[in-house]
């Protein structure tokens, strides 16, 4: 059966969040490291038969070459005039471990301090101060934990001549399955498979706001775990949902700018600069995320933008 229980104890610089880059790696699971070619890339037949190179040279053993490339992390202290490009897996990497040191620090599960990073825009500081300051209010006030005012709206019973077979009447469709078939939250309510199934897919299709799904039942306000989308979606939606967990954190930090070409996927980190290229190839402003404007400031750029938009506009700029 699928039974997502949260535990009951649970345990952000307002501005800007710095990843401080003291953790052990081998402490989680998720590194957020990620892997570059490097180039020199060599003929597999040639690797495989131990033969010379085209240079002439011995080529490394099959054993050797087998080691995973060297590995470059991504940071989000970005040296003054400098800037660089990453992807939503890249991004996605460094939150996982985010995730797990809010986790084993304040004793959580990774989906209840997932919840919490949401709620604090990722910021790791504020988060802890909250937390600490009244734990049972911010687990409820996220959606970690039932509140008093939520109600049991699925019915059990036995079927069976020995009563051994426990039946629960499914809230959306009526049907009645068994327990050990249903998706059950912490907050108790409890549905068949096939309607969480088709409620958890009609809120990834919604967008982002599916990051913070509520129960299913009338005015639960408990939310969905992350691990029922994983256990209870396809690959692609889940997918989907870790992209708009990146998204979600490249909004909150203004070191981080999405490309503005259509369709690019590609984010950029920099400071101190005004003018940035995507790896797509886009030159843009990282100040207001529009097309390079150059020499035109962003203001200057807003207002035109405006008076484009109202045609009243016109005589004031005449």
């Amino acid at each position: 059966g699928i039974d997502f229980h949260l535990p009951s104890r649970m345990t952000d610089s307002e501005e800007e969040y710095v990843y401080e880059d003291d953790a052990d790696e081998e402490d989680f699971e998720g590194s957020y490291e990620y892997a570059y070619d490097e180039g020199g890339n060599a003929d597999l037949t040639d690797i495989e038969s131990g033969a010379e190179g085209k240079d002439g040279k011995d080529i490394v053993s099959s054993s050797e070459k087998a080691k995973p490339p060297k590995r470059e992390r991504l940071s989000l202290s970005i040296p003054d005039g400098q800037s660089r490009t990453a992807c939503y897996e890249e991004i996605n990497s460094m939150l996982k471990q985010l995730i797990a040191e809010v986790a084993n620090l304040l004793d959580l599960d990774t989906d209840t301090a997932l919840l919490l990073l949401l709620h604090y825009r990722w910021t790791k500081e504020r988060l802890i101060d909250g937390y600490y300051n009244n734990p049972e209010e911010i687990l409820t006030k996220v959606g970690a934990q039932p509140s008093e005012n939520d109600m049991a709206v699925c019915t059990s019973s036995s079927s069976g001549g020995d009563g051994s077979i426990d039946v629960i009447s499914c809230p959306i469709c009526c049907d009645e399955v068994r327990r050990q078939d249903a998706a059950a939250l912490s907050c108790g309510h409890a549905f068949c498979t096939d309607c969480m199934k088709q409620y958890l897919h009609v809120k990834i299709a919604d967008g982002p706001e599916c990051l913070t799904t509520n129960c299913p039942a009338f005015k639960c306000s408990v939310r969905v775990p992350q691990r029922v989308f994983v256990q209870l979606c396809s690959e692609e939606e889940t997918k989907r949902v870790q992209t708009y967990q990146a998204i979600h954190f490249i909004d909150c930090y203004k070191g981080m700018r999405h490309c503005p070409a259509p369709g690019c996927e590609w984010t950029t980190l920099a400071s101190g600069v005004t003018t940035v290229t995507c790896k797509c190839g886009l030159p843009f402003c990282f100040k207001c995320g529009e097309e390079s404007h150059d020499p035109c400031l962003c203001e200057h750029l807003a207002e035109w933008n405006m008076k484009c938009s109202n045609e009243s506009e016109t005589a004031n700029w005449s």
